[in-house]
């Protein structure tokens, strides 16, 4: 499970507990990474759509993501987006 840093509780469980420590993360990134764990192979172009927000601005949720060992971009021509991590 995810939390937001408000506190609240986002989404259901999705296997075991990775590292013994809770990622926070805003609320923007949880709706990101509900996204891609409907669609693991979404395009940014696809996630500011669905969330009414820029490509800027989804390439910092992803960057945040990415360095918080959540997401990871895996492939050359059949890319998606691999769940690295969750709580």
């Amino acid at each position: 499970m995810f939390y937001t840093k408000e506190g609240g509780q986002v989404g259901g469980q999705d296997g075991g507990q990775v590292g013994g420590s809770r990622i926070e993360l805003t609320h923007a990134q949880n709706q990101v990474l509900r996204l891609i764990v409907e669609n693991p192979k979404i395009s940014r172009s696809e996630l500011a759509e669905n969330l009414k927000i820029n490509e800027s601005a989804i390439q910092k949720h992803i960057n945040n993501l990415k360095e918080k060992k959540v997401i990871e971009r895996v492939g050359k021509t059949n890319v998606y987006w691999e769940i690295i991590r969750t709580n």
